[in-house]
């Protein structure tokens, strides 16, 4: 009777031992834990953390939503699951893929005898909420993305507004540009057109056969008049194109020159009796006189 009873105790501690090798962690990995599972049967069941599952051999789970690779183990598979607040179940293969389901009215486990090394897992029914600090990964991860999104959005912005000021003051700094350059070619035309006594010692301008020399502060007078031997009156932009009518005219013998804001006035002379009247302070006027 010891025995017997010693032969059925045994018995038990073998079944007991052996009903909980699917997803257990000494089920081990790859083929071996799928063999683990499906070699002695097609289906079962097993408590893992306080949760009842069944799992069945050469099936899955469609739909799926995302798919994990390097998932070595069933238990792995399906504890993965339990740690996503949106995963209804879980199927798992031997080449170590993790496949998640979500939570959706067509959700259907499939099955086929050429489906080997497949094992669609899912809960019996409902456990308890999951005690550990990675078990709200999806609202976590949707939280830091959309933590994530509004820092990146402010950074976005910031990096425009400093684009925006950056556009700006290139703007500015061009059209001040701009208005240097203009300021800067007025004045180079004026310098053109304005006589001073020291450039007068060199000042000589050719034109065709005819030279001409320059006098500053000076105008042409005559006797009774300078009007009686005015030939033309031309604007010109600088002491050269004055130079230049008169060397056209074969009656020119003299020219004044009146610097303007803008451009110069070019009067041309036949040759009158005249006079030069000189103010040194005023330049002006100045008298070009061929040589």
């Amino acid at each position: 009777m010891a025995r017997t009873l010693l032969q059925l105790l045994s018995l038990l501690t073998l079944i007991l031992g052996t009903a909980a090798q699917c997803l257990s962690s000494t089920s081990g990995t790859g083929i071996a834990n799928y063999d683990a599972c499906c070699s002695h049967q097609q289906n079962g069941t097993e408590v893992l953390n306080g949760i009842e599952y069944e799992y069945h051999c050469a099936s899955w789970m469609e739909p799926d939503n995302a798919r994990i690779q390097h998932v070595t183990s069933a238990r792995d598979c399906v504890q993965r699951c339990r740690r996503s607040t949106t995963c209804a179940a879980s199927a798992w293969h031997r080449s170590n893929w993790c496949y998640l389901s979500p939570f959706t009215s067509d959700l259907e486990m499939k099955s086929h005898p050429d489906a080997t090394g497949w094992l669609a897992i899912r809960e019996t029914r409902p456990g308890p909420a999951p005690d550990c600090p990675d078990c709200n990964c999806d609202q976590l991860v949707a939280e830091a993305n959309q933590t994530n999104n509004a820092v990146c959005a402010q950074q976005k912005r910031e990096i425009e507004l400093e684009r925006d000021r950056f556009e700006a003051n290139s703007t500015q700094c061009a059209e001040q540009k701009k208005r240097a350059e203009d300021e800067r070619d007025a004045l180079r035309a004026l310098l053109d057109r304005t006589c001073t006594p020291k450039l007068q010692e060199t000042w000589i301008f050719t034109s065709g056969p005819k030279s001409f020399n320059i006098t500053c502060g000076a105008n042409v007078w005559g006797i009774p008049s300078a009007t009686d031997f005015r030939i033309d009156t031309a604007s010109v932009r600088d002491f050269q194109e004055c130079a230049d009518l008169c060397a056209g005219n074969n009656d020119c013998v003299r020219a004044r020159v009146q610097t303007l804001p803008n451009n110069a006035e070019c009067r041309l002379y036949r040759n009158p009796t005249w006079d030069r009247k000189y103010d040194e302070s005023d330049f002006d006027f100045s008298v070009l006189t061929l040589l």
